[in-house]
């Protein structure tokens, strides 16, 4: 159901792009050749032997004559009901035969794809324009018959109704179809439906934007994990979401916020330019500062970022993330008096979180601490040693057990040297 109702949402944002509506069909039986002719993994394979499809698969999709078969469906209600696809092949206006299309490639056959593509094309006129005069029929200078405009959307419909001649009948059938809506009510369907979507998405829009200040601040913390983790595209996303809610409940740290998301994704301009405006509202927030402090720290300007932990320090002198900051900054600027300073208060503040800081640091500042810390370190330095021992004679156990064509022992390989040994190595 889930890739059913994603195939649906993947037609109607296509659509509404100005795509041709028969792409999604073509492409879904492009992909049902691609599983049936080309695919070598057990995984994907498709049997398109009817008397097969019966039998258990591995696919965790539906199977894709079924979504073809949908997709199709879908391209005739776009437009207005007037366009179907027989066998494949033959497109039909209103149950009457207009063409049946060949294939135009020299790597393969893409008979059914043309066929598609021209229903199409034939959906999205039918869809966009609510009279015959919106296909703008004309004479082509050379005793026949053209129509609509050059835009790709159109081409296989152009190309094929040229080659056979039929800008006539096309005329007529198109003709036929729109004097038929006043009696079907084909055309006020398909806005009926279009309407509801329309509806149906606004409303989702609508939860999102109500969503309560416990769910935006949420929303805020996501996106800036995802800065964390130097995820600037998902951490605007979600910002977009934060700065869109109705209900939000800090405006000043989600603007700081998405700032930093932007600095993430490279946009330093931006990201001070939304910061900015986060500091001038909150300036009582020492985040605002840190988070900017930030920014200024990748644009590589030091000197701000150790200006805006100092801002931060006076609105919260109790903060142990600006002392941390300020350290690492320091230490950057060889700095180490000062450095060093930061990092006590740090320690001061955060006695459990000393791990943060670096050795030739901690081993001033807290004996016990530093200790601690090399006794860790050598544990998994220990653990790492003995895990890499052991692989090593796996694989030399593996060697010795091989022969030449002689039938004689191969000699095992001498392991590689454990890289921890190696000098120019950490």
């Amino acid at each position: 159901p889930t890739e059913y109702e994603a195939d649906a949402g993947g037609f109607y944002i296509m659509t509404s792009a100005g795509f041709n509506p028969g792409g999604p069909a073509a492409a879904m039986y492009r992909m049902a050749y691609y599983l049936t002719y080309e695919t070598r993994n057990v995984l994907e394979y498709q049997d398109l032997d009817e008397k097969a499809k019966g039998q258990e698969t591995f696919s965790d999709h539906p199977e894709t004559e079924l979504r073809e078969k949908r997709l199709a469906q879908m391209m005739t209600d776009y437009g207005c009901g007037h366009v179907t696809v027989k066998d494949r092949k033959t497109v039909y206006i209103d149950g009457q035969e207009l063409l049946t299309a060949d294939w135009t490639r020299d790597d393969y056959d893409n008979t059914v794809e043309n066929a598609y593509y021209v229903a199409g094309g034939l959906s999205k006129a039918f869809h966009d324009y609510d009279s015959l005069a919106g296909w703008d029929f004309r004479p082509d200078g050379e005793g026949g018959v053209t129509f609509l405009t050059d835009d790709r959307v159109y081409g296989p419909l152009r190309h094929f109704v040229a080659a056979g001649n039929l800008g006539g009948r096309l005329q007529q059938l198109v003709a036929e179809a729109y004097a038929n809506e006043a009696v079907s009510g084909a055309r006020a369907k398909m806005k009926a439906a279009e309407a509801a979507r329309r509806k149906e998405h606004s409303e989702a829009l609508q939860s999102v934007w109500a969503a309560d200040a416990k769910d935006v601040k949420k929303m805020r913390e996501n996106g800036d994990a995802y800065s964390d983790y130097a995820m600037g595209k998902q951490a605007l996303w979600e910002f977009s979401r934060v700065l869109s809610a109705k209900n939000l409940d800090d405006e000043a740290a989600s603007y700081v916020m998405c700032g930093r998301a932007k600095a993430v994704e490279g946009d330093y301009a931006g990201a001070l330019d939304y910061a900015n405006r986060g500091v001038a509202q909150d300036s009582k927030n020492a985040y605002n500062f840190l988070n900017r402090a930030d920014i200024y720290r990748m644009v590589g300007n030091r000197e701000a970022a150790l200006a805006d932990c100092a801002a931060a320090k006076e609105v919260d002198a109790e903060n142990p993330y600006s002392y941390l900051m300020s350290a690492q900054i320091e230490d950057e600027m060889e700095r180490k008096e000062a450095a060093l300073a930061d990092y006590k208060e740090f320690h001061r503040l955060r006695p459990a979180a000393f791990r943060h800081i670096p050795l030739e640091y901690l081993e001033k500042i807290s004996a016990k601490d530093y200790r601690t810390y090399q006794k860790e370190k050598a544990a998994k330095d220990k653990a790492r040693e003995e895990a890499w021992k052991k692989k090593q004679k796996e694989k030399q156990a593996a060697r010795v057990d091989a022969k030449d064509s002689t039938g004689k022992a191969v000699k095992a390989e001498q392991p590689a040297r454990n890289p921890r040994n190696k000098k120019e190595m950490p």
